[in-house]
């Protein structure tokens, strides 16, 4: 099974932000063509961090994720430092 999403992120204002991806098996997310976190592989759920600075307004994202076999997760998480 895979799925991708796009869509985009309204940001409140300038700032870096952290992003926290977690997923059974591989995952990863873009912001405005930039890769931030990379999860990809065959794995059990884990957890991988990025972060990068965003002006305040829309940004595109797209977020792939698949899983192979086994357990399914995926968790996106975002915030200011």
């Amino acid at each position: 099974m895979a799925l991708c999403f796009r869509g985009f992120l309204e940001v409140p204002e300038d700032d870096l932000y952290r992003f926290a991806l977690a997923s059974d098996d591989g995952s990863k997310l873009w912001l405005a063509g930039e890769l931030v976190v990379d999860n990809d592989g065959l794995h059990g759920t884990v957890e991988r961090q990025g972060a990068i600075a965003l002006a305040q307004g829309l940004h595109p994202f797209e977020l792939w994720w698949f899983n192979h076999t086994g357990d399914v997760a995926l968790q996106l998480r975002w915030a200011r430092p």
